[in-house]
């Protein structure tokens, strides 16, 4: 059975009218999850702040010193250098970092010609959305499969034919994936499947829009599915994840400069309200 966060979920502020101000800080935000949640449910909590890592270990890996040390990662500049220390030594010992990201680093570490830093990071996504699916959490995995499945629509859709030979940075699997690449190998139109329904629908939509538009409308439509599947856990670690994951969004565009970001993140919210008010004039 799960656990109630009555008072906090309570007390959050409300992204969708408040996303440009009264916006709780992540890192902040965070710690005070980490004070109140149990230790199970702050361990999903913790699985979101995955990709963070991947920025940092492939800092790591590639030695670039003059790109800063993300602070919302899980793990230290000490822990991946005593992941790579366990890695050199002759006993075996358990592995610091997870073990995806562990693998991803020992891999590297064993080639005389390093792979490329893309392939490096469709490795780690590839391994984190299969650790959201696999974490024993129904929400977080009907979460990783829709991001994932989106963000392969909008690789597709901001590529240019012809496409790279060695095809674009599609991650995981399913029947989005394969019906996406094969319009890839193939460079013609080939249905997508019905399920999921909004596939076919964004395609034709986006495909209109510009770089930045594109990325908006996937937030926007990521927004709302987020407030669907929160919509029957009332305070639950549940609606904390969905909640964690709508500031992650917030603070992307936050992170653009100032005017753009205020541009792009009233545009979102401007956005919510509309669809808000169409559906109440039905």
């Amino acid at each position: 059975m799960g656990r109630y966060y009555h008072c906090l979920i309570a007390g959050l502020p409300d992204l969708e009218l408040n996303a440009g101000k009264a916006v709780p800080g992540l890192k902040k935000f965070r710690k005070e999850l980490r004070a109140i949640l149990h230790p199970d449910d702050y361990y999903l909590v913790s699985l979101l702040f995955y990709p963070y890592d991947h920025l940092n270990l492939l800092r790591f890996l590639y030695g670039d010193e003059e790109e800063p040390f993300h602070p919302l990662g899980n793990f230290s500049e000490e822990d991946f250098a005593e992941q790579k220390a366990r890695w050199q030594s002759i006993l075996e010992e358990e592995d610091v970092l997870p073990g995806y990201m562990a693998e991803a680093m020992v891999y590297f570490l064993e080639q005389e010609e390093k792979p490329g830093r893309l392939w490096m990071e469709k490795q780690l996504t590839e391994g984190y959305y299969h650790t959201l699916i696999q974490a024993g959490n129904e929400f977080l995995a009907k979460w990783a499969v829709y991001e994932r499945d989106m963000n392969n629509l909008l690789t597709t859709l901001n590529a240019r034919f012809p496409y790279p030979e060695d095809g674009l940075q599609l991650v995981g699997e399913g029947e989005v994936k394969e019906v996406l690449e094969k319009r890839i190998e193939q460079g013609k139109e080939i249905p997508l499947p019905p399920d999921p329904e909004y596939a076919t629908e964004i395609l034709e939509r986006a495909s209109s829009l510009s770089y930045d538009e594109r990325e908006w409308e996937m937030d926007l439509r990521k927004w709302k599915t987020l407030e669907d599947m929160m919509f029957f856990y009332y305070f639950t670690i549940e609606r904390i994840l969905g909640y964690v994951i709508m500031l992650k969004m917030v603070a992307r565009w936050q992170q653009l400069d100032a005017a753009r970001g205020k541009e792009w993140v009233g545009k979102l919210i401007e956005g919510l309200r509309r669809e808000a008010g169409e559906k109440m004039n039905r």
